[in-house]
């Protein structure tokens, strides 16, 4: 099996916009080891992840979102419609994905799981509602991860 790689991102000095990489650093221990799956903690997304994505089966996003009721997870497909990669400093899940395939002819899968922030204001830390969605967000990957293995959701409570 190819493996799955997990990008959190978003600035962790902003409040909520920090669950991304706080995703991460949950999911370390779990993924300990395991060589199917690679994590990455990010401030943003940049054209340099391209190299992490080539080649692998999936790609899941993890990123706060302004939409939503605080603490509100959502997950949907990452759209790969686009013909032509759009690169700059900052990137899209899009972007990436478009760009591994027309660079690298690498055909990946690609989720974004969010989380509706409460607060994005200057400081280190979650809110409250986004604290207490963390455990819901680590489940939910975990689900996606077990799901591309075997085929189907398993709920890891």
């Amino acid at each position: 099996m190819k493996p799955i790689l997990i990008i959190g991102y978003g600035n962790r000095l902003c409040g909520d916009d920090g669950v991304g990489p706080a995703v991460v650093k949950a999911l370390e221990a779990r993924y300990a080891g395991d060589v199917a799956v690679s994590l990455l903690a990010r401030h943003q997304l940049t054209p340099e992840l391209v190299d992490f994505i080539v080649g692998k089966d999936l790609v899941i996003f993890i990123d706060a979102t302004l939409e939503g009721a605080p603490g509100e997870i959502t997950e949907r497909k990452v759209d790969q419609e686009a013909e032509v990669a759009t690169l700059s400093h900052t990137c899209t899940p899009t972007n990436l994905l478009v760009a591994a395939r027309v660079l690298f002819g690498s055909h990946v899968s690609g989720v974004v799981v969010t989380v509706a922030g409460e607060s994005f204001e200057v400081g280190e830390g979650l809110s409250a509602k986004v604290r207490n969605a963390l455990p819901g967000l680590v489940e939910r990957i975990l689900g996606i991860v077990e799901e591309r293995r075997t085929g189907a959701r398993v709920l890891h409570r």
